[in-house]
């Protein structure tokens, strides 16, 4: 830079994706100051640990694919992470990075678990979900896992009630079953035979 005025001036250095260096150079006539800058990055690094490789991820509100997050460049600052995964409690997570430098984040989803309150008329009723006795009614089943689950309540001479549970989310469901009496049989002969 030639032509300048004798004096102090500000020196900025910008360049996208680095952090804006500012000196003030003391100019003297006919005598050139060298300045050498080394720019910082203004991006770190972040890399995502344990994220499922189905789960559908953004970063700052933009989608990306699991498999391209191990590490990735960042705008320093704070970083918003986003994990949604059918079964589990959506993950937030607010993340500063620092310019130049690498963060980590582990991404621990909690499973959904249900819970459901079953009665019967009449009470006392065998139940069993998905194949399995887990008491009679009224009973409250806690900790059920996300999904589709098979559900019977029998009882000795009542037809045997069957029904597919929605476990969807962690709020309980409520379910009462009214079971049908089984209906008896009787088998008639007479001597002689043939009469009405």
């Amino acid at each position: 830079i030639v032509s300048l005025s004798p004096g102090t001036h500000v020196v900025r250095v910008l360049l996208d994706g680095y952090l804006t260096e500012v000196r003030e150079v003391q100019a003297k006539p006919l005598q050139p100051v060298p300045m050498d800058f080394t720019l910082k990055e203004s991006r770190g690094r972040l890399a995502l640990e344990n994220v499922p490789a189905d789960a559908q991820l953004t970063v700052d509100g933009a989608l990306y694919d699991p498999k391209d997050l191990k590490d990735f460049s960042v705008p320093a600052g704070k970083t918003r992470i986003k994990v949604v995964k059918e079964g589990y409690r959506t993950f937030f997570q607010d993340v500063t990075v620092k310019a130049g430098e690498s963060s980590h984040l582990r991404v621990d989803m909690s499973p959904i678990q249900g819970c459901l309150e079953c009665t019967s008329t009449p009470s006392g009723a065998a139940v069993r979900l998905d194949g399995k006795d887990v008491g009679q009614t009224p009973l409250v089943l806690k900790a059920l896992p996300f999904g589709p689950r098979k559900l019977e309540v029998a009882k000795h001479g009542y037809l045997t009630h069957t029904q597919i549970v929605a476990v969807a989310d962690e709020t309980p469901d409520k379910l009462h079953v009214e079971l049908l009496p089984q209906g008896g049989s009787v088998v008639i002969t007479s001597a002689p035979p043939g009469a009405e």
